[in-house]
Formats: C-alpha cells, structure tokens, sequence
C-alpha cells in the first residue's frame, strides 16, 4: 500500500524497471537504485533519464523515498 498521491511508477527504477532498492536522487531530480545509477556513471557521465551532466558526486541518498518502504526491496540487478 502506498501513500496517497504516490503511483507505482514513482518508486519504479528507469533503469532496471524494477521497485527502486536503496533510492538515490541526482543533481536534476531523478531517482534511480543506487546499484544501477553507479553502474551506469562508470560509464557514462549523464542520466540516464534526461542527459543532464552528472558524476557520483552528484548522487544523494533519496529519504523521503526511503521512508515509504522502498528500501526493503532488492533490486535484481547487481552489476
């Protein structure tokens, strides 16, 4: 059960499809599990979702995401 005014794809990860484990938010405002947003800037420097520059050290633990529950879930994709 989510919070209202929250939908599936909001805690869905654009990069594994899956529910977001261990959310981290970029510079721009996307939010990505930490595992498939590190992978991704070994080798690219932008997000995935709009391309904006981005490093590691432009990635933030996403809390507010955490609370909702998000974090118990594992995410399949461990590079």
């Amino acid at each position: 059960l989510l919070p209202l005014g929250i939908s599936p794809d909001d805690i869905q990860c654009p990069i594994c499809v899956e529910t977001i484990s261990d959310p981290f938010v970029t510079s721009c405002g996307h939010t990505f599990c930490y595992n498939c947003i590190t992978t991704h800037l070994k080798n690219k420097s932008s997000c995935p979702s709009c391309s904006h520059y981005l490093t590691q050290e432009h990635i933030y633990p996403n809390f507010l995401l955490n609370k909702v529950g998000t974090n118990t879930v594992v995410c399949k994709h461990v590079w």
